[in-house]
Parts: C-alpha cells; sequence; structure tokens
C-alpha cells in the first residue's frame, strides 16, 4: 500500500509518497526527473510494496507539491536536500538511492559524497552526460534566450493538443500510444502557454548547465546503471559514458524502454533494484 504524508528536507516541504515494508531491508530512495514529480514512481512502488520492501519517493524543490527553490544555482540546494533525505531515510542502515534523469545524476552525485549512508546506486538514465538533438534545440547551450523563445508565434497545436501530447508521450516512454494519459496530462499542462514554456526552457537551460560539470571520478559504492534505448532526449552513449567513467559500475541497457524505464515497465525496474538491493 502506497501512502502520502507531508515531509521536511534541509528546510524545504515537500510531499512524500511510500510504502513501509515488511522486512528488514535497506529503504530505497527514489528521486525523480527535472519537470516530473513522485508521481514518476508510483507504478514503482506498487510493485516494491508486494515485495514488502520499504521506499519512499519525493518531489524534488520546484517540482511537484515541493517548496520551490530559493534564488541562485538550483543543484546545490538539491544535493543539500538529497543529503538530509538519505540521513534521514536511512535510518538504521545504509539506504539504495535510485533516480531517472535528473534524479540520476543527484543520486550519483550524493554516492560520490563518501560519508553518506549509501548501500548502492541505481542510475537510471541519467542527464548531464549528453543529450538528442531536441534537447539541444529547445534548452541546450545553442538554443535561443528564454526571452525568444517566448516571443515565437507558436502554433497552437504545437503546444495543446494531440500532436502536443504525442511529442510528450514519445519524450517519455518507448511507445507514444502505450503512455498513461494521466502522466501526459501531468506535464501538458505547463506546455499550453508559450511564456510558460519560455520559463521551462530557462530552467531547464541552466539546470543543464550545472549538470554538466560532472564530479571527477571517484569510489563510490556499487553501482547499477539501466538506459533505456529508445530513449527520446537522451541517448545511451551518456550512461556508457558513467559506467567508463565508474568501471566498477554495471550496465544495462533496456531494449523496450525510454527515457522513463520506470513508466514502460514499474515491475522490471522495481525487480532490478531488488536484486541491486538485497533485502536483510
Amino acid at each position: 500500500m502506497i501512502s502520502e504524508r507531508r515531509a521536511e528536507y534541509a528546510g524545504y516541504s515537500t510531499r512524500a509518497l511510500h510504502c513501509d515494508g515488511d522486512g528488514d531491508g535497506p529503504t530505497i530512495v527514489l528521486l525523480h526527473g527535472i519537470f516530473d514529480s513522485a508521481d514518476t514512481w508510483t507504478g514503482v512502488l506498487s510493485e516494491l510494496a508486494s515485495l514488502g520492501r520499504r521506499a519512499i519517493a519525493v518531489d524534488l524543490p520546484g517540482y511537484g507539491h515541493a517548496d520551490r527553490r530559493r534564488p541562485g544555482p538550483g543543484l546545490p540546494q538539491l544535493e543539500a536536500f538529497v543529503t538530509d533525505l538519505l540521513t534521514t531515510e536511512a535510518r538504521t542502515q545504509p539506504a539504495v538511492v535510485a533516480g531517472n534523469s535528473l534524479g540520476a545524476a543527484l543520486a550519483v552525485r550524493a554516492s560520490l559524497a563518501g560519508d553518506l549512508p549509501i548501500r548502492s546506486t541505481i542510475a537510471i538514465d541519467v542527464a548531464g552526460l549528453g543529450y538528442r538533438p531536441l534537447i539541444e534545440a529547445t534548452i541546450g547551450k545553442y538554443s535561443p534566450p528564454a526571452t525568444v523563445l517566448g516571443r515565437l508565434p507558436y502554433p497552437q497545436q504545437a503546444t495543446r493538443g494531440p500532436a502536443a501530447n504525442r511529442l510528450i508521450a514519445r519524450a517519455l516512454y518507448a511507445r507514444a500510444d502505450a503512455a498513461d494519459p494521466a502522466v501526459v496530462a501531468r506535464f501538458a499542462e505547463r506546455a499550453g502557454d508559450r511564456r510558460e514554456l519560455a520559463l521551462v526552457a530557462a530552467e531547464g537551460r541552466a539546470m543543464l548547465r550545472e549538470l554538466s560539470a560532472m564530479p571527477p571520478a571517484g569510489e563510490t559504492p556499487p553501482m547499477l546503471i539501466l538506459h533505456g534505448r529508445h530513449d527520446f532526449l537522451v541517448p545511451p552513449s551518456a550512461s556508457i559514458r558513467l559506467h567508463r567513467r565508474y568501471p566498477g559500475s554495471e550496465l544495462a541497457i533496456l531494449d523496450h524502454c525510454g527515457h522513463c524505464p520506470q513508466l514502460d515497465d514499474p515491475r522490471l525496474i522495481a525487480e532490478l533494484i531488488t536484486s541491486f538491493a538485497p533485502d536483510g
């Protein structure tokens, strides 16, 4: 059973979705990607609950139902939040941290800290190590400034309606026709206004710029790297680069998944996480 509660980490109030489990295994901490929320992990949480595992997914600051981030660089704020989250939720033994996209980058950074209670790390379609042309054109370093994007005369069908929904579905899933309409609607809510799109692009570009400075290679807890072969936003080469950076890591390319494998196949992702985070 999945429960919802309010929680606070590093001074940010947030929403937490969690299952309490019935075993002695480590807590599994789930981190979502940019512009996403804890809802992306609902299917995985249900699977973990059925396995009797304790897990928690939270809205990161600035997303979902969490407090907004403060002015200034966002990455240090997110890192401080994750540090407090892991320290709090580890309880009596180190936690397992799994993240998708931005969440994967945060999980890797946390695992490199060296002093956090992390048992193992699962990085899924990691952000910060390369992007598809769509991302480079919209929020990459060569994309137009937000002030320009806000004035561009987008046709209405480009930001709302079936065509926009198909693009969102394709960005998240391996197959757009398999997308959950509720998930697509959640992302489409911000896509109906070009000024809002400009703000999204500006934030995305700032975050990508901060993520581009990946920390140097170092010792990490056991790390499993997963990547959807049909990722429309980040190519598998990004996860291959991460694997080469940390030679002790394990890498698996998921043939039937896109940018958010937790949406394409929550059961598989739950099984992979638990196999890399054995109970007891």
